[in-house]
Parts: structure tokens; sequence; C-alpha cells
């Protein structure tokens, strides 16, 4: 997710989006299933009100401040610009216990009853990403270019430099003994 977020923050993470979830009112069980989850009350808190973006029937009242847009979605076997007016999805990153790190989903449509999970959604389309302000998140790998010193957890962003270059992208030819 490197360069997506500016400095100190971060792609959220699908454990963010569930604490997001569950600040809001959805249960921990619900917010731990993947498909269609919680109310209306919990979308509706996240999307803009009124249907200036939004296509009816749109319910939000934006009472919790994200203020959830509908930028629809660019298609993934088309390229097309879809749904615009109708859903709002965002990408988050998933790390598992093997330290592999998937692309995980959240869908926010406006006829739709909760907000919808996915874990494993192909990277042809094209989505929104929510921006967190890091809190020890980061590249805890001193060797990467984007080494953050003050990350605790690491994220999963980091980068290194090509082969016979500096993070700067000079030129860097091999000494000789």
């Amino acid at each position: 997710s490197a360069g997506i977020c500016p400095d100190g923050w971060h792609v959220s993470t699908d454990d963010e989006w569930k604490e997001l979830e569950i600040f809001l009112g959805m249960s921990a069980d619900d917010a731990d299933a993947t498909g269609w989850r919680g109310t209306d009350d919990i979308s509706n808190a996240l999307k803009e009100a009124g249907t200036e973006h939004w296509d009816a029937p749109n319910l939000g009242n934006n009472s919790s401040g994200f203020t959830a847009l509908p930028g629809g979605e660019r298609g993934g076997s088309t390229g097309n610009d879809d749904f615009l007016g109708l859903r709002a999805n965002f990408w988050a990153t998933r790390k598992y216990s093997t330290g592999e790190i998937a692309r995980a989903v959240r869908f926010i449509h406006n006829n739709q009853v909760g907000i919808n999970r996915g874990t494993s959604y192909s990277k042809q389309y094209g989505y929104y990403v929510r921006c967190v302000e890091d809190d020890g998140y980061g590249c805890t790998d001193m060797s990467a270019c984007n080494y953050n010193s003050d990350a605790t957890v690491d994220d999963g962003s980091c980068t290194n430099a090509a082969e016979n270059f500096t993070c700067d992208g000079i030129f860097k030819p091999e000494s000789k003994a």
C-alpha cells in the first residue's frame, strides 16, 4: 500500500474495518462473518445523506461522519466504470498467520442492508481505499526503502530498491574487489 495514502497513514486493514463496524453497533460475530452483515443502521451511518450522489433509495444519514460516496467500481474484466451512484466499495488488507497479505473488501450499496465483507478479491477491480492514521503499523524491515522506525507492527508495505539501485532510484554499480 506504499504511496497510496499520505505519509503517516496506511490502507485500512480488515481488522480496522471490523473495529469501526463494531463501534457502530455490529456484533463481533457479525463483524467476523463474510457476506452481507449488520443492519441498515450501520451502513446508513457511513453513507452520505440524500440523493445528490447516491441513487434512490438511499437512507444514509452519515451519523458517523464517514461520508461514504458511491464512486462505483472499475470493472475487473471490462475496465468500465460501473455502479456509479449505487456502490461504495473499499479495499482493505488482511494478514494471515502465515504472514501472507491478502486483499479484503467492504461493499456499501444504496439499497442493501448492512455492509458486505469479502476476504479474497482480484486486484483487477478498482475500489476506494480508506486511509487510517498510523498507530504502530508500517514497514519494520530496516533494510527496506520505506522503513518506519516508529512501526511496531509490520503491515506488509515494505519496498526494496532494485538491484544496483538506491532507494532514490540512483544507479549504484557493483563494487569490484
